[in-house]
This record gives C-alpha cells, sequence and structure tokens, in this order.
C-alpha cells in the first residue's frame, strides 16, 4: 500500500466518532428493545398483556433473563427487568450501582415480556444489533423496529446526554482531575471509579 493512500483522511476520520456510548447502564444487546419499549408506550403502561422482543437468536441468548435478577449484572443484561424498568421507573435507568429495584408492578411487567428469535433480522447481526418489538394491550397490537438505538454511532448521544451520564460519575472524576498524568493512579481513585460501577 502507498504512504499517500495510508494518509489519505488523516484528520478527516477519527475511530471515536464511530464509537457508541450507551445512555444508561444496560448491555448493548438489549439496548434497542427498550428503546421500541419507550416510543410504543411512552410512561403509560396500563392494560399490556404482553411484549414480545424479536431478537437475532445469539443476541436473545444474552438478554434473555426471564427470573428475576439477584446482582447488578443480571438486572443490566435481562431485557425482561430493563423492559420493565424504562416503562415503570425510567429515573432509575442511570443508576449505576443498579441494584436491583424490586416492586410487584415490576415484576408482573417484566413477566409479560417474552423474548424471541426473529428470523428476519438474523442477516443484520453482528452490524447492528436490533430489536422488533410488538406490545398487545386491549386486543390491539402495536410493533416497532429499532435498529440504531439512542448512543448508537449512528445515532449519538447529545453532549447534555453525555454530560448527564459523565456527572453520575462525580466524585471518582473529580478524584481523577486532581491525579498527574506523570503519576501511577492511587488506589483511591481505582476504589472510587469501582464503587461507581464500571458496566456504563
Amino acid at each position: 500500500m502507498s504512504p499517500r493512500r495510508l494518509v489519505q483522511h488523516l484528520w478527516t476520520r477519527f475511530l471515536f466518532d464511530e464509537t457508541g456510548l450507551k445512555p444508561y447502564p444496560i448491555a448493548r444487546q438489549a439496548l434497542a428493545a427498550v428503546e421500541a419499549c419507550r416510543q410504543l408506550v411512552g410512561r403509560n403502561a396500563k392494560g399490556i398483556s404482553t411484549i414480545t422482543v424479536g431478537v437475532p437468536s445469539a443476541q436473545g441468548r444474552v438478554i434473555d433473563q426471564p427470573g428475576w435478577p439477584s446482582n447488578r449484572m443480571q438486572s443490566i443484561a435481562g431485557v425482561q427487568y430493563q423492559v420493565a424498568l424504562a416503562l415503570l421507573s425510567p429515573e432509575r435507568l442511570m443508576n449505576f450501582d443498579h441494584t436491583p429495584f424490586d416492586t410487584k408492578a415490576l415484576r408482573a411487567l417484566a413477566a409479560k415480556v417474552r423474548v424471541r428469535a426473529d428470523a428476519r433480522l438474523e442477516a443484520q447481526y453482528p452490524e447492528t444489533w436490533p430489536a422488533r418489538v410488538v406490545v398487545e394491550r386491549s386486543g390491539k397490537r402495536q410493533s416497532a423496529l429499532v435498529t440504531t438505538p439512542r448512543g448508537d454511532a449512528q445515532n449519538p448521544l447529545r453532549w447534555e446526554d453525555v454530560l448527564l451520564k459523565a456527572g453520575r460519575y462525580g466524585p471518582a472524576l473529580a478524584a481523577i482531575r486532581t491525579t498527574s498524568s506523570q503519576e501511577s493512579i492511587p488506589r483511591a481513585v481505582l476504589d472510587e471509579c469501582g464503587n461507581s460501577g464500571t458496566d456504563a
């Protein structure tokens, strides 16, 4: 390859621009499903009988966790829990410690979420992690397909959203700012980062 071709796009294309940033702690495989549910339902989850999440089969094996989560990682990965939380208590989506929040209403809604392999979406995986969601209530069905959810590199967050998310790491960010780049990061900073959560 010629040197000219190697530097052809220098300073015009940045890999950072191709990096997604999830808007809240969640398995990336579940994000499209949760965003589709939010588009369809908003804050009015009354009368829902079934929510069907169609995803590529490999994606489904990661997020289909119908049991109630017992720890942070299970709550992040399980689409049943994440859908219920997004529709009933969306303000809790940004909790980075993500200790599973438990109410009867959340459990009841999570139990109505079913994950199914959708053959129509297989060809899109793994370039995208799409979801086709069908919500049934009062005898009616609504559906939505999301392939590039909010936070995807092709559908980036606004700076306000990035700053809102970063603000949740306030103590850790403040500690890092006071650390010289020539020094090793102190144990206290690492502990603070660990307490803030790592899978954002």
